[in-house]
């Protein structure tokens, strides 16, 4: 870890994520309900 790094920065974890999937199959909806932590709504559907 580097010395001149924070206390507040070196507590934190960083993760990458590739999400890979044919279209259509709710990539973007997963990612954005795990990004705004909440239920992602397609409004045009029903």
């Amino acid at each position: 870890m580097a010395a001149n790094k924070s206390k507040s920065q070196s507590s934190l974890a960083l993760h990458k994520v590739i999400m890979v999937g044919s279209g259509g199959v709710g990539k973007s909806a997963l990612t954005l309900q795990f990004m705004y932590d909440e239920e992602y709504r397609i409004s045009g559907r029903c």
